[in-house]
């Protein structure tokens, strides 16, 4: 009766429901805000996995750039369906259940399980030698600590650099530098990887909880889009032009309509929720692995659009800008390399 008065009032009813069913909570004690409503959706998560928070106080080095606006001719890219792709199984099986776990310790840096935010010490080439690192926070951290702030002040004014550059070292120098950041540079013939310094990894054997409870949200997810283009279907078919008004005044529809939109906002949400010390779930081991090998993907996508003679900005690790001749060509050929479904995609 709602939704034929009130449209809008009704929609948002519904909105209401849907997240009661999500969070499992009644309609009057649904959170306000998007941060406690995912952090409530996590919790659920972890009590059914009888898994207990650690709270985790130690600040996260590896956050990532804050967001900025580009103007000019670049396309926008999503990257935010993509990242709980690459948490589950099939890719990196993180979780606070499946890091460095004692059954699957890598032998070697090239084992398939070797997450990019372990370190190595890795051997300078050049005399004077700075880098721009992809982790913008362990840049920060190594800045804030480090001897020589002022040359790399001044390196980063007298360039107009928009980042902190890591350095200056000398040649020969041995440091102990991100995994992702030295393979960066020694396919530039920077550096050279020595040996490895502390590893992290992902269980090979048993899939995280986390895996599985994103797998199963996705599964939702693609459960209702299909009711509901089969809805939508069939009222073009009984209704023809008049079908769209006829479903935004279904209950069902508009529920099922609120409800696969809620699934997919906690969703696309989950991998910055969990690494955001913010979080009573946040667990510092699993937030810098999610980050580096999230920061690695858009840097691998980076390589493959200069390639291509084109030019990337990126604006946190959720979007990005691209200038190419043909973008999304270049994310269909991503996904094929990267050998990943083809998420990367041009935002609305």
């Amino acid at each position: 009766e709602l939704l034929s008065h009130d449209k809008e009032l009704g929609k948002d009813l519904m909105g209401t429901f849907a997240l009661s069913k999500i969070l499992k909570l009644p309609p009057e004690s649904i959170p306000g805000d998007k941060f406690r409503q995912v952090e409530t959706f996590v919790e659920n998560m972890f009590f059914k996995n009888c898994f207990s928070v650690r709270n985790e106080t130690v600040p996260l080095p590896y956050h990532q750039n804050e967001r900025q606006l580009f103007t000019g001719n670049f396309i926008e890219m999503d990257f935010s369906k993509l990242w709980p792709m690459l948490l589950t199984r099939p890719f990196q099986n993180l979780g606070p259940d499946s890091i460095d776990c004692i059954c699957c310790v890598p032998k070697t840096l090239s084992d398939s399980n070797v997450l990019p935010s372990s370190t190595v010490k890795a051997r300078i080439l050049s005399e004077g030698f700075y880098f721009e690192s992809i982790l913008p926070g362990y840049a920060k951290q190594f800045h804030n600590t480090r001897p020589l702030r002022e040359n790399r002040e001044k390196l980063r004014k007298e360039f107009f650099l928009n980042y902190l550059p890591v350095g200056p070292f000398a040649r020969n120098h041995l440091e102990e530098i991100p995994l992702c950041d030295a393979l960066v540079q020694s396919s530039k013939g920077k550096m050279e990887i020595e040996y490895a310094g502390k590893l992290n990894w992902f269980c090979k054997k048993k899939e995280s909880f986390l895996s599985k409870e994103l797998a199963l949200l996705n599964k939702g997810i693609v459960r209702h889009s299909n009711k509901l283009l089969e809805m939508e279907k069939n009222a073009m078919q009984y209704h023809g032009l008049m079908a769209s008004g006829r479903l935004s005044q279904d209950p069902e529809f508009v529920f099922k309509s609120e409800l696969k939109n809620a699934l997919h906002e906690i969703y696309v949400a989950i991998p910055l929720h969990i690494t955001s010390p913010k979080s009573r779930f946040f667990s510092k081991n699993l937030a810098n692995a999610i980050n580096a090998v999230q920061v690695s993907t858009i840097n691998r996508f980076g390589q493959l659009v200069a390639e291509r003679n084109g030019r990337i900005m990126c604006n946190g690790i959720e979007k990005a800008f691209i200038r190419a001749e043909n973008p999304m060509s270049l994310a269909k050929e991503f996904s094929k390399r990267e050998k990943i479904p083809l998420l990367v995609s041009r935002a609305k």
